[in-house]
């Protein structure tokens, strides 16, 4: 957790001082033909089993259909540990290891609230495969009920500030593989 927050702490100090050093010149925002590219990972997780053990990464592409529409794919992943018998006060009880890789179609629209700030909100729909790992001897036969697979949506809304003209950085909240989303975007 500690490597997590100084992760985040190491992109912000980044984002502040590039964004000082970045010349003046007039940024575009969202456009037609545009594809945008994110690399991500996930804060305030819920939904989760347990313990968070892998942090949420995901990957995202978007490609402009219009100057305020885009379409594109998000994948994502995470994993949980669940201490079973801590959850009815045994202790010595079984642990269940969960991952979760999440594949969908998003649609946003993208609006321009501030001038360099591509400001977008959209949903998605998609398949979030859930594998469920655990000694079954631990259980005395008994499987729990572990079938957590199915079709998954959410909503999004966010920005992207680039301090380049192709490199820069997102953030994004809404109900996904996390409620908080940072990362870096690429913009070709």
């Amino acid at each position: 957790m500690k490597k997590l927050r100084l992760f985040s702490f190491l992109v912000l100090v980044i984002m502040l001082l590039t964004s000082n050093l970045v010349n003046a010149q007039k940024r575009r925002g969202f456009a037609e033909g545009q594809s945008d590219l994110n690399l991500g990972i996930g804060f305030v997780t819920f939904g989760l089993k347990g313990d968070v053990t892998v942090p949420p990464v995901s990957i995202s592409y978007e490609y402009g259909i219009s100057d305020n529409i885009g379409v594109g794919l998000f994948a994502a992943y995470t994993a949980s540990s669940f201490d079973f018998g801590a959850s009815f006060g045994v202790t010595g009880a079984p642990e269940i290891q969960y991952t979760y890789g999440m594949f969908a179609a998003r649609g946003s629209y993208h609006f321009k609230l501030l001038k360099g700030l591509d400001t977008y909100a959209g949903l998605m729909v998609g398949y979030n495969k859930v594998t469920v790992d655990y000694d079954k001897d631990d259980f005395n036969g008994m499987s729990p009920s572990l079938d957590l697979s199915g079709i998954m949506y959410g909503f999004h809304a966010g920005g992207r500030y680039h301090f380049t003209k192709n490199l820069g950085a997102f953030l994004e909240i809404g109900y996904g593989v996390s409620a908080v989303n940072l990362g870096l975007t690429a913009k070709f």
